[in-house]
């Protein structure tokens, strides 16, 4: 497949696994602190390249991986009732797409090794999965599907019921015995846990016990689900994103159970995406969020809110600092720059349209005035190091096509 023309646990002890530009020689060396005075950093000139599209890939979420262990990174896109897997050629192009018959309302994509053998799989959550005959209520009922790689990217699949809308999905080893769980965040319902049995197929969904003493309170969480070890016990501690402005922790134990969670208040009416990373060099995970308002005309662009939680060492975290952003939809943080300090990539959406863009990292966990990267019609983007030079380069899928972004950084 050619670009198109037209662009241009040891034992319980916590691990986690991998799991939603036309820029034509774009530099950034800009410092500034959020309240918009300039600072001294360690940002480096961010460069990519002119986007490669590939407008015969249907628009979908979006992961990166090694599907057939030649050690170059291949993309699965879960599109309306397939899944496209594109391997990659080794410089940056890709093949042909190569199709699966998959859910038709997919709405959560992870990947990682399910089953001990070495290769990544994939984890499709669905919310209108045509209910199986032996349910007593036909119709339909959302779970996930686990795509399982053979070890050279043909796959097999399997369904397992989890809720009515699952929102998104974590790997992890939550109790240190067999392989990584899932964790399944849902729109407004309680979040479950599929138990690996140890060979890559999943016992049945369980309802997460112990996260808060008020059931009440189970309306609001679980949209988005993230993990980190904040206190340093060494077991996976799990990040609740709301309907609404509030992130919950969970603090994990020995036996993958949670302790009683704890909410921090973000700004903005909505929280739209929440990643985990170290923003400030100092080896403890950190928290970054994306909120915006309802409020606005239809399609419009909206004022967003990108908030950094810094750890304070031991489980809690510090008030956020904030940063203006457009429209936020997904976020990422990850080193683009390469000067090892992970940056803020914001993926922005309406109707109307949507972008990507960065703010870089200053070395402090202080960022940057936001740089456009990418703008489109934007449906998910993902990282990944597509040619191999070591710099993390970004896909972008939106409504026209799947476009290929190399990050250039060197």
């Amino acid at each position: 497949m050619l670009p198109d023309d037209r662009n241009q646990n040891r034992g319980p002890r916590w691990k986690g696994w991998a799991v939603s530009l036309a820029c034509f020689g774009l530099a950034v060396a800009m410092d500034c602190d959020p309240s918009g005075g300039n600072r001294a950093g360690s940002v480096r000139p961010l460069v990519f390249g002119a986007a490669m599209v590939y407008g015969n890939v249907p628009s979908g979420l979006v992961a990166v991986g090694d599907l057939n262990g030649d050690g170059k990174a291949d993309i699965a896109i879960s599109s309306v009732s397939e899944l496209s897997i594109i391997m990659n050629r080794g410089d940056g192009t890709f093949a042909d797409p190569v199709t699966y018959v998959a859910p038709r309302q997919p709405t959560a994509l992870a990947i990682g090794d399910l089953n001990g053998d070495g290769v990544p799989d994939l984890a499709l959550g669905d919310s209108g999965t045509p209910a199986p005959a032996s349910e007593a209520s036909p119709g339909q009922l959302g779970g996930v599907t686990v795509f399982m790689n053979d070890g050279s990217g043909l796959f097999a699949s399997a369904y397992y019921p989890a809720s009515a809308k699952p929102a998104s999905i974590a790997l992890i080893d939550l109790d240190g015995d067999s392989g990584p769980d899932m964790v399944v965040g849902n729109q407004n319902l309680i979040p479950y846990v599929l138990a690996n049995n140890g060979d890559g197929t999943f016992a049945a969904a369980q309802m997460i016990t112990g996260a808060s003493p008020d059931a009440s309170s189970w309306s609001a969480l679980g949209t988005d689900v993230v993990v980190g070890d904040f206190n340093g016990d060494g077991f996976a501690d799990l990040v609740l994103a709301s309907n609404g402005s509030d992130v919950f922790i969970l603090p994990g134990s020995r036996d993958g159970t949670f302790t009683s969670s704890f909410s921090y208040t973000i700004g903005g009416a909505y929280i739209s995406g929440v990643t985990v990373g170290d923003a400030n060099g100092d080896g403890k995970p950190d928290l970054a969020v994306v909120s915006g308002p309802v409020e606005g005309p239809a399609n419009s662009l909206k004022d967003g809110t990108v908030s950094v939680l810094m750890n304070n060492g031991d489980g809690t975290l510090a008030s956020p600092v904030a940063y203006d952003c457009t429209s936020p939809a997904a976020i990422a943080l990850l080193d683009l720059d390469g000067n090892g300090e992970p940056d803020l990539i914001i993926g922005g959406d309406t109707s109307a349209g949507g972008s990507i863009s960065v703010r870089l990292n200053d070395g402090t966990g202080r960022f940057t005035a936001a740089q456009s990267l990418w703008t489109g019609a934007l449906t998910a983007f993902a990282p990944g190091d597509l040619d191999g030079d070591g710099m993390t380069d970004l896909v972008v899928s939106g409504r026209d096509g799947l476009s290929i972004l190399l990050n250039r950084s060197h």
